[in-house]
């Protein structure tokens, strides 16, 4: 289901859950179908939360590659946590 979730990242899962019954002629629930593109999507964009854990490794390396360089990252406490 991969390449019809990148292809078309609005697919529903009543369309993910057809194409399964056609392709493999097994049926899937509603949540089955939704599970599975909620696990395309983050394979493909990855979760944000890793995503926004790499900003600190992405200044540290504006920093180191652009000698004189200031990067300022405005980050606020959320429950202990750093949160952009």
């Amino acid at each position: 289901m991969e390449k019809t979730v990148i292809s078309n990242p609005r697919t529903k899962a009543v369309e993910i859950r057809e194409k399964v019954s056609r392709k493999y002629n097994i049926g899937i629930s509603r949540c089955m179908a939704y599970r599975a593109k909620a696990m395309v999507v983050d394979n493909v964009d990855g979760s944000f939360a890793e995503q926004y854990k790499r900003l600190y490794d992405y200044a540290h390396e504006l920093l180191r590659t652009n000698s004189g360089s200031t990067v300022k990252l405005k980050v606020n406490e959320n429950e202990g946590q750093p949160m952009f």
